[in-house]
């Protein structure tokens, strides 16, 4: 890798040319050094593959703040077309049809045009206790500012956000999480997509990539590595599971299951809280961070006349599978541990270009992860938002916007 004196002009130049990146000289990973510091445009590592250089010129057009480095394998200028993005033609997977899937609902935010369904649409995955709404704001301005009109959809994965409490499961393996997906894509006639995921919803993302590389178009994972997370060892992650072990911990006015809240108890008559003040109270004492607060809150729904609480989440599912959800389990028993050299000659992989969009302030995504990337995802680019947290899209979304541009104009 090497900083050029000029990387804007670097970017435009290399994107300039058509060819393909075969028989280039491949730049070596020695650093020249630069006298003085460097103007606020020149904040990427810039190398000339096609891919980083795009991204170059997307710091430089307003996401200065993002740092990015590349694979040790190039990103190949290819495309492969295998007809339009969307296809009206009726879907069917095996996966979807023999395995117990969930109908998972969905937001479309893309306008209707006749160029939208030339490209291949977006589909937009929320993370842990997340839901669509998380990409309402994302999903809108992608939808007005894409060179390239596409399909944006913004789906509530399983035991999340909307879907009724009927399609509720005790499964929330990757696979599982992955095959949904599919279906939203069979349903809604798309042969290719390109998926956005965030934190869990990254892995699902990932796991689709790597289950069924011919339906994915491309791959941008926002702040999450494809390996299992120890809360031991692994501090985010430790916050992650008391997070959850407290949400599990509040009991309900309306729990009939005997839910033992412990400090979660409200002052209502059953015991348990009884409006949305109530479980921000219980749960002061484990999460401190009133934000983190609000956006677990978001989760609750609350009838104000029969004043009764319910969660939107599967609670008891989510909390049972936390195990399950900090993995990255694959079918054939690979759990991204990375330190399986027998299975190592198996690893599926996904040959399409990999975008990674790491927080600055976040641990999720390390160096100690690279190599189990590398394995999965051979041309992926890791890029870091200096000054931003796990919830990347969130606390840098102008960013995050720009970035995501770039890569699905490129």
């Amino acid at each position: 890798h090497v900083v050029p004196e000029d990387p804007a002009a670097a970017a435009a130049s290399a994107f300039s040319s058509s060819s393909s990146l075969a028989g280039r000289r491949r730049i070596g990973t020695k650093r020249r050094r630069r006298r003085g510091p460097p103007p606020r445009t020149a904040r990427l590592l810039v190398t000339t593959t096609l891919f980083a250089s795009v991204m170059a010129t997307a710091a430089s057009a307003g996401a200065a703040d993002a740092t990015t480095c590349t694979s040790a394998a190039a990103f190949c200028h290819r495309r492969r077309r295998t007809g339009t993005a969307n296809s009206a033609v009726a879907l069917t997977s095996a996966s979807s049809v023999e395995l117990d899937v969930v109908e998972l609902c969905h937001a479309e935010y893309s306008h209707p045009t006749h160029e939208r369904d030339l490209h291949e649409p977006v589909i937009l995955l929320h993370g842990l206790l997340g839901s669509k709404r998380n990409f309402a704001s994302l999903a809108s301005s992608l939808s007005s500012r894409l060179g390239k009109p596409r399909r944006i959809l913004a789906v509530d994965l399983r035991n999340h956000g909307d879907n009724p409490s009927e399609g509720w499961r005790d499964d929330m393996s990757y696979p599982s999480m992955a095959r949904d997906v599919l279906g939203v894509m069979d349903r809604e006639g798309i042969r290719r997509a390109v998926l956005v995921g965030h934190s869990m919803g990254g892995k699902v993302a990932a796991s689709l990539s790597l289950m069924e590389p011919e339906r994915v178009g491309g791959l941008v994972v926002l702040d999450i590595a494809p390996v299992r997370y120890c809360p031991s060892e692994d501090v985010s992650w430790g916050a992650v599971k008391a997070s959850i072990d407290a949400i599990a911990g509040v009991r309900l006015n309306n729990d009939d299951d005997g839910n033992d809240g412990g400090e979660g108890e409200g002052e209502g008559d059953g015991g348990g809280c009884e409006t949305k003040r109530d479980v921000d109270l219980a749960l002061r004492s484990t999460l401190e961070d009133p934000a983190l607060r609000a956006f677990v809150l978001t989760n609750l729904d609350q009838d104000r006349k029969a004043k009764e609480l319910r969660w939107k989440i599967n609670v008891e599912a989510i909390s049972d599978q936390l195990d399950v959800i900090a993995g990255f389990d694959l079918p054939g028993g690979n759990s991204g541990d990375g330190d399986d050299d027998e299975a190592s000659n198996s690893t599926p992989r996904y040959e399409g270009d990999v975008f990674i969009i790491a927080g600055g302030s976040s641990r999720f995504v390390s160096q100690k992860h690279l190599p189990v990337v590398s394995d999965y995802f051979p041309n992926y680019m890791l890029t870091t938002v200096r000054g931003a947290g796990h919830w990347v899209h969130a606390e840098a979304p102008d960013d995050t916007l720009a970035l995501l541009k770039r890569y699905l104009d490129r």
